[in-house]
């Protein structure tokens, strides 16, 4: 019997990247969770069954990952990575108000202390 196992970041769960569909959001952009609907079970299921697996179990862990520091450089990781391109599309007046709102937020989550990933460990058999 063979299985797979997959780390899946959980929706909601990578502090910079939800600061920044924060502050888009406010300047009227919708930017896109790339782990939405991943946070139950069902879902999971459904995504192994497709691809002939049936989910065995889940784990889920919080890890603690302080903010890097450089609210320019995690905004500029993002759009790099491609996980946010109606923000890399918008007008620079936009990118710039999202950026000085991001760059508030960031700093505030570090003074906070905040900063973290919500991971799922998943293991899929084969059926």
């Amino acid at each position: 019997m063979g299985a797979t196992d997959a780390t899946i970041v959980k929706d909601g769960g990578l502090t910079s990247f939800a600061l920044l569909r924060g502050a888009a959001r406010n300047a009227a952009i919708e930017l896109a969770e790339p782990n939405a609907g991943l946070g139950n079970r069902a879902a999971l299921d459904i995504i192994g069954h497709e691809h002939g697996f049936a989910l065995e179990r889940i784990i889920e862990a919080r890890f603690d990952e302080p903010l890097n520091g450089n609210a320019v450089d995690a905004f500029n990781h993002i759009l790099d990575q491609g996980l946010a391109e109606p923000l890399r599309n918008a007008s620079k007046r936009s990118r710039d108000k999202v950026l000085a709102t991001y760059h508030t937020e960031y700093t505030s989550a570090i003074r906070e202390g905040q900063g973290s990933h919500s991971i799922q460990f998943v293991k899929y058999s084969s059926r």
